[in-house]
């Protein structure tokens, strides 16, 4: 009966001993097939999302004039409403492989970075990790000539 006790307090102990569940360490997933086009003051991105991770928190928008700022995610056009990562905060994880759209408006057109490019843009997407902080690889690199009419 001793051991019981014993064996019943030390399960006990050692499963709030503090250690924490496991998490996903996988990064996001990449977006896959992206497609983007221009029309009357909007900008729409399609692309294949898969991303199943425990984090998965959305999806991060960078632009530039190069395909290289955008590899090295150096204009990310943050949440127009909150002012902060990810662009497009996700609902769901994708747990298939999904088309995506995400319509980047007026609202984000009339504010840096876009004011800074006028004409053309080179565009790619990101999965966001929140908890970690963390982007996947950039998906495929597009460009772009923006239509204001």
């Amino acid at each position: 009966m001793h051991r019981l006790v014993l064996a019943c307090l030390l399960s006990v102990c050692l499963s709030a001993c503090g250690i924490e569940g496991f998490e996903s360490l996988a990064d996001p997933n990449p977006p896959m097939s992206l497609s983007a086009f221009s029309q009357t003051n909007a900008i729409i991105l399609r692309f294949i999302s898969y991303n199943y991770e425990d984090n998965f928190s959305g999806f991060n928008v960078y632009i530039g004039d190069s395909k290289q700022m955008v590899v090295n995610k150096t204009w990310i056009v943050t949440n127009v409403n909150t002012e902060s990562i990810p662009t497009v905060r996700a609902t769901s994880r994708y747990l298939k492989p999904t088309t995506v759209e995400i319509v980047l408006d007026g609202r984000y057109r009339n504010r840096l970075p876009f004011t800074r490019f006028t004409t053309h843009i080179f565009v790619g997407v990101t999965a966001y990790d929140s908890i970690r902080k963390i982007n996947s690889i950039t998906s495929d690199v597009t460009n772009l000539v923006i239509t204001n009419n």
